[in-house]
């Protein structure tokens, strides 16, 4: 992550490249305490594939969990559709960053080289 120092001791954090990220996945620049709670914590797991920045934004890759481990996740397998750019205007998208580490691949049987290891802790419920 990277942070900004800003007036009145706010801290802007922008999402940096090779960092996890929970994003909403229905978010709209609306809401508001009446949009309903099943609507607002829905998540999505990316990747982040650029730094992102305030003047443009950045990019994203969606993660899928892999099948038969709790926490490891790994791109999904979309073409080249797959990475999508998250405007300045949609930086409230972000939820939350997950803390991650790649792994090798060597670290289970069927384990593909590239995937994640996300944190539980912070892994968004559902």
């Amino acid at each position: 992550m990277r942070e900004e120092k800003v007036v009145a001791g706010f801290v802007k954090i922008f999402p940096r490249k090779g960092s996890v990220w929970a994003i909403y996945r229905n978010w709209q620049s609306d809401w508001d305490e009446n949009t309903p709670q099943d609507v607002r914590h829905e998540y999505e797991i990316v990747e982040v594939i650029t730094d992102f920045t305030e003047k443009l934004g950045g990019s994203v890759l969606p993660l899928a969990k892999l099948d038969g481990f709790t926490a490891v996740y790994q791109r999904k397998q979309m073409g080249s559709q797959a990475v999508r750019w998250i405007l300045k205007t949609q930086f409230l998208r972000f939820s939350h960053h997950i803390p991650a580490r790649r792994l090798l691949g060597n670290e289970a049987q069927q384990l593909p080289k590239g995937c994640w290891e996300l944190d539980p802790a912070a892994m968004p419920m559902g």
